[in-house]
């Protein structure tokens, strides 16, 4: 009963707190891409009318309701994190990806997410599921796109480091 409604009230929080960090511009990492560079990120950003930071603030919301519903460690959460680094750094390294197939990968990480990360990251599918041009979900990741996604990593273990010196009973 207890884990119950521990688990209610963060889903509720997540909600809340989640909502409250959807913009509706785009700003920030968008306005930096080098000159003569592209970001398929970004132009995602732009069609959706949601800024890559929004998102990124979602997916610390859901990565901090995971330790709060003790869903998993923060070794395993960190765990997660490097498994991903690994996976863009390998792709990077051998031809690089496309956003479907960053998508694909996403979708299949997110499966093994236990159900309660889930229903918090549940908001992010709300604007990902939005039918995208051709020509962006073909689209090849640039390498601003994979530092935008290795800073968010950085920042997602940054959140975790903490917890690695704790023990939550």
């Amino acid at each position: 009963m207890k884990r119950i409604i521990a688990f209610i009230s963060g889903a509720c929080f997540l909600a809340f707190s989640a909502c409250s960090t959807i913009s509706v511009e785009t700003s920030g990492v968008c306005d930096k891409i080098p000159e003569g560079s592209y970001s398929v990120i970004c132009d995602i950003s732009e069609y959706l009318g949601k800024s890559p930071e929004s998102v990124g603030k979602i997916l610390k919301v859901g990565n901090l309701a995971g330790l709060a519903v003790k869903a998993y460690t923060a070794q395993e959460g960190m765990n997660y994190i490097e498994d991903i680094r690994a996976h863009l750094k390998n792709a990077q390294e051998t031809g690089g990806l496309t956003y479907s197939a960053l998508y694909a990968y996403a979708v299949k990480k997110y499966a093994a997410l236990p159900v309660q990360v889930q229903l918090a990251i549940v908001l992010v599918e709300e604007i990902s599921g939005v039918s995208l041009p051709v020509s962006i979900l073909n689209a090849q990741l640039s390498d601003y796109d994979y530092a935008m996604l290795y800073g968010h990593l950085d920042e997602q273990a940054a959140l975790l480091r903490p917890f690695l010196l704790m023990v939550i009973s």
